[in-house]
C-alpha cells in the first residue's frame, strides 16, 4: 500500500489492510494496543513524452533502460512500458534502494547527513514492448517518507529498419 503506521516511535510501511488487521512490511516489539496514526502516502506517477531516438518513422528496438536516479528511498515501485505496436501499458514491480521513512525516526537513534546512493538501476525492457517507433515509460511509486530523485533516464536502442517484426 505504501501507508505508513507511526505510534510513540516506532513506524513501518503498511503492506495490507483487510478486515480490519493491518499487516506491516516489518516486525516492531514496541507497538501496544491503542491509538495509532496512519501517514497517507501520495501516489506520484511519471510519464515520459513518447522517445523517438530522433526519428518518428523507424523501428527500433529497446532492449533496456537505465533509470538514473539521484536517491531512491522507497521498498517498491512500477515501472510500466508501451509503443506504437503494443499500446497498452504493461506493469512490473521495481525496487528501491531501501525504505525510508526519514523523520520518524528519535533523534540520535539513526544516522543523517549522507547523500542517497544514485547508482543507474537498469531494467529490462520486456520483450512484447522492445519494437516500435517510439517508446513510452512510466513509473509509479506510493510509499511514505520516502524521499526519491529521478533525473532522467539513459534509453540505447537499435533501428531494425522499417519492416515489421514478426512475433
Amino acid at each position: 500500500m505504501g501507508d505508513v503506521l507511526y505510534q510513540g516511535g516506532a513506524s513501518s510501511s503498511i503492506q495490507d489492510i483487510t478486515n480490519n488487521v493491518v499487516t506491516l512490511n516489518d516486525t516492531i516489539s514496541s507497538l501496544v494496543v491503542g491509538a495509532a496514526n496512519v501517514f497517507i502516502a501520495y501516489k506520484t506517477v511519471v510519464e515520459y513524452t513518447p522517445i523517438t531516438a530522433g526519428n518518428p518513422g523507424a523501428l527500433k528496438q529497446w532492449p533496456e533502460i537505465a533509470m538514473l536516479f539521484r536517491g531512491s528511498r522507497f521498498n517498491k515501485a512500477k515501472i510500466g512500458f508501451a509503443t506504437d505496436i503494443s499500446g497498452s501499458f504493461d506493469e512490473f514491480d521495481f525496487v528501491g534502494s531501501r525504505n525510508g521513512l526519514w523523520g520518524l525516526f528519535k533523534w540520535s537513534k539513526s544516522h543523517w547527513g549522507i547523500p542517497a546512493p544514485s547508482t543507474p538501476v537498469r531494467v529490462y525492457v520486456p520483450t512484447e514492448k522492445q519494437y516500435g517507433s517510439y517508446l513510452r515509460v512510466r513509473f509509479t511509486v506510493r510509499e511514505g517518507f520516502c524521499p526519491w530523485k529521478l533525473n532522467g533516464l539513459s534509453i540505447p536502442f537499435r533501428e531494425t529498419g522499417s519492416q515489421f517484426i514478426a512475433k
